[in-house]
């Protein structure tokens, strides 16, 4: 749990409960700035083509 949103913290939680849950399919987030690097994060993970 945090009291911010900013890129960083978003994906280190991102990345947290993808090593206890296993990594999404897919992730649907808004336009806002913090979910640049989450999204970076899963085109790392999953590619362009999923």
């Amino acid at each position: 749990v945090s009291d911010n949103n900013r890129s960083e913290t978003v994906v280190k939680l991102l990345h947290s409960s993808c090593l206890i849950w296993g990594t999404p399919a897919g992730l649907r987030t808004d336009r806002g700035g913090e979910n640049v690097l989450a999204a970076d994060y899963m085109l790392n993970v999953r590619g362009v083509d999923k």
